[in-house]
């Protein structure tokens, strides 16, 4: 092999890596693009209502459980009753 075709391999392994990490990292904020919150690892009554008032209305179900450690009708209850923003 020539040094060459080596210089020309590695350059090409490495451009794979990298696009490969460029997508993983931007499937990681696909959330942010698609215009949805992303569910917070500690939720508070804050993120319910912003998650509700942006139409995540599942989302909000799940955090509100979390916080309050309710089932699941109670939550989509209390969630329902969130007012708009205004």
């Amino acid at each position: 092999m020539s040094p060459n075709w080596i210089i020309f391999s590695v350059f090409s392994v490495v451009g794979i890596i990298y696009v490969v990490c460029f997508l993983l990292i931007l499937g990681k904020n696909n959330f942010v693009s698609a215009g949805r919150f992303p569910i917070p690892p500690h939720p508070t009554m804050d993120d319910v209502k912003r998650l509700a008032r942006a139409g995540q209305k599942i989302d909000a179900v799940k955090c509100y459980r979390k916080i309050h450690d309710v089932g699941l009708v109670e939550a989509k209850n209390a969630v329902e009753g969130i007012p708009p923003a205004g």
